[in-house]
């Protein structure tokens, strides 16, 4: 399984897709559009990869410890996952989370995505938590952009099984790693995970906003 240590994801958002408040990035009819068009995406995208693995919808509830007729809803393109739930839900199909997600369409010789694009996701349910944005999701360098507090800490163990990094580009991190040392992260530090491992993340209270990128090396 390639790595899927996005350090914020959360539980699944049981707001429908189509009555989501509209954030900065959904400000005009064709941003909100884009994401209605997500949802459905996502969705599809994981009916197909539950049904190739011959695994029921209770089934996958059960393996990524979601509600089932929630996850019904989200085949459908009727709720959006948020960070969280959509690791769990790849954790469990074997992928990662941005395999999920529909791919950013390359060019010939570059592709740029500007500040405001990107697919993104919230921390967590509320309203009024941080963004999150899979910059090139499908791609064989797998980046992620967090913005991240206190307030998305959780107790999860995320896995990184394939070359992976972390860089905080403002704020602090503090990077668990399972059966290893906790690793103080400061703006402009670097964390490089040797696989296999299994790694946590934490703001401390103090701290304020920290803001980094979560990049997938190798997902071959």
């Amino acid at each position: 399984m390639g790595s899927v240590g996005y350090g914020c994801y959360r539980q699944l958002s049981e707001r429908p897709a189509q009555n989501m408040e509209r954030t900065d990035s959904m400000a005009d009819t064709d941003a909100y559009e884009a994401a209605a068009e997500v949802s459905l995406a996502v969705g599809a995208r994981v009916r197909e990869r539950r049904t190739t693995r011959g695994m029921t919808l209770k089934a996958l509830a059960e393996e990524a410890g979601l509600k089932a007729p929630f996850l019904s809803q989200l085949e459908r393109g009727l709720a959006t996952p948020s960070m969280l739930s959509l690791y769990r839900i790849a954790r469990a199909l074997d992928v990662t989370p941005g395999d999920l997600m529909p791919p950013v369409t390359p060019v010939e010789q570059a592709t740029v995505v500007r500040a405001w694009e990107g697919r993104v996701l919230r921390s967590t349910e509320d309203a009024g938590s941080s963004n999150g944005r899979l910059l090139l999701p499908g791609s064989r360098a797998e980046i992620s952009e967090f913005n991240y507090d206190a307030a998305e800490n959780n107790d999860e163990w995320f896995d990184n099984s394939s070359d992976t990094v972390t860089y905080v580009i403002s704020g602090h991190l503090d990077v668990q790693i399972q059966g290893g040392e906790l690793h103080a992260l400061d703006g402009g530090d670097a964390v490089f995970y040797h696989r296999p491992c299994r790694s946590r993340w934490t703001v401390p209270e103090n701290a304020g906003a920290t803001r980094l990128l979560h990049i997938v090396i190798n997902r071959a």
